[in-house]
């Protein structure tokens, strides 16, 4: 996060500014990682529904490069 300053035991402005910008990407972080597992079963039954379980392979060529990121 870089220097912290504290005047007599507070922090100041950019500080406490500093702490609060850390907080919310620390907690988009874990909702990211808490989503992944429900958008993983969702995936898996999606493809489910192209065929039967591991029995189908899906081409994702024309779909998937590095401009759909």
């Amino acid at each position: 996060m870089g220097t912290l300053k504290f005047i007599d035991g507070f922090p100041d402005d950019a500080t406490v500014k500093k702490v609060f910008e850390d907080l919310d990407f620390q907690r988009g972080v874990q909702a990211f990682l808490t989503a992944m597992p429900a958008a993983l079963v969702a995936m898996r039954r999606g493809l489910i529904e192209f065929g039967p379980a591991n029995q189908t392979v899906i081409l994702w060529e024309p779909w998937m490069d590095s401009r759909s990121l």
